[in-house]
């Protein structure tokens, strides 16, 4: 599936969609984790400063499943680098149950 998103400066991009959330999937792994007692996820998938509906659907069905901290990469820092945008995602999530 091809799409078109605007990026930051409102520039249209070509968006190639290979594969879509597998919320079945997604669901099903985000119930093993809640049933581990964790109640707070930081999500960073690898396109989202360009492309952020995946990361927002998986921020929402996690905050549905009763996950009170969803940090959501894209809207931390909106960068190209996945490493440091993760670990901010991690750290800001982290941070909020002190």
């Amino acid at each position: 599936m091809v799409q078109l998103a605007a990026n930051n400066t409102d520039d249209y991009l070509k968006i190639e969609i290979w594969k879509p959330v597998d919320e079945e999937q997604l669901r099903k792994d985000l119930l093993s984790i809640k049933e581990k007692g964790i109640s707070s996820i930081a999500v960073a998938l690898l396109h989202s400063y360009c492309f952020p509906d995946h990361e927002l659907r998986v921020g929402e069905i996690a905050r549905d499943m009763g996950f009170t901290n969803v940090s959501l990469s894209h809207q931390i820092i909106a960068m190209q680098k996945y490493v440091p945008r993760a670990h901010t995602g991690f750290l800001t999530n982290s941070s909020s149950l002190i």
